[in-house]
């Protein structure tokens, strides 16, 4: 497959998957296809700080097993842009010294450990109470982006001001049906919702409902047999309903892609970026060793 200096089509990186003995041999060596991409990142790095800093936080929930794919994700963001942003790490409580120390060497990653209990992992909707204003970043614009993302254009929908912005999802995944919200929150989700990818203005959170919002999702947590990604949109769904009276909020486009919707008819040509799910830990492998290898040679 041929690597364009100016050019990534999604479609051709598809084809080159569907070749069952590459497909074969990221599946079934992914150690040695890791180490392979921690040698690429390794040359990135040295580049990379030459880049003038953008004052913008990027903050991203990270456990130990992410840790490889969280750096492709930042180092893509700054190729893409030619930029360093402030990126800030929250742990959920698996990250080890060594991780933390990893991190800290690459581009000046903050990384915050939460006041919870030992042997406890930071439920991911928690991350929401460090874009308070009376927390971590009061008064800002901040991107919460999940480890598993790619970028491959500037991601200008996201770093606009004063605009909320989240990314699409197949369906609603959410821990509260429309009359339970609307009894315990006054107010429904936002259908369809993907929490993988947003920006969110922290002046226009409402401290009331903030505070109302979670106390009911820590109820969920601990009465229902929910999945913690699915409480975490609830969250964010119900906040942004909240925020459409204060601010403008929308659905990023087409070319935010979510990895599955790469093999329908209605596929973006040239994608932002590409959110691959945990179901898609082979693909995400090859799609990183593309990019890093492209931004080896073109950089």
């Amino acid at each position: 497959m041929g690597i364009s200096k100016f050019s990534f089509h999604p479609r051709a990186v598809i084809h080159a998957v569907a070749d069952r003995s590459v497909y074969f041999f990221i599946e079934h060596a992914p150690a040695f296809v890791d180490s392979m991409i921690f040698t690429l990142l390794h040359n990135f790095s040295r580049k990379s700080f030459r880049y003038p800093r953008m004052n913008q936080a990027i903050v991203t929930v990270l456990r130990h097993n992410d840790i490889g794919s969280y750096l492709v994700m930042v180092k893509s963001l700054i190729w893409v842009t030619k930029y360093n942003y402030r990126f800030f790490v929250l742990s959920d409580g698996t990250l080890t010294s060594s991780d933390i120390h990893t991190l800290r060497q690459h581009h000046g990653i903050t990384v915050y450990i939460p006041p919870v209990p030992k042997k406890w992992q930071l439920w991911r909707w928690q991350a929401i109470k460090y874009c308070s204003p009376k927390t971590l970043f009061p008064n800002e614009h901040v991107i919460l982006a999940d480890a598993d993302i790619l970028f491959y254009k500037t991601p200008g929908e996201l770093l606009r001001k004063n605009v909320c912005v989240f990314s699409d999802d197949i369906k609603s995944w959410y821990a509260l049906s429309n009359v339970e919200s609307q009894h315990y929150l006054h107010r429904t989700p936002i259908e369809k919702m993907n929490t993988g990818l947003l920006s969110i203005d922290t002046q226009y959170i409402e401290p009331r409902l903030f505070e109302t919002l979670l106390t009911t999702v820590s109820h969920i947590q601990k009465t229902r047999s929910v999945d913690d990604h699915v409480i975490e949109q609830t969250a964010y769904a119900i906040l942004f309903r909240a925020m459409q009276k204060r601010t403008r909020v929308r659905r990023l486009s087409a070319g935010y892609l979510m990895f599955p919707k790469i093999h329908t008819t209605d596929n973006h040509p040239h994608p932002s970026c590409i959110h691959f799910t945990g179901y898609y830990e082979t693909e995400r492998r090859f799609y990183t060793i593309v990019l890093l290898i492209k931004t080896a040679i073109f950089h």
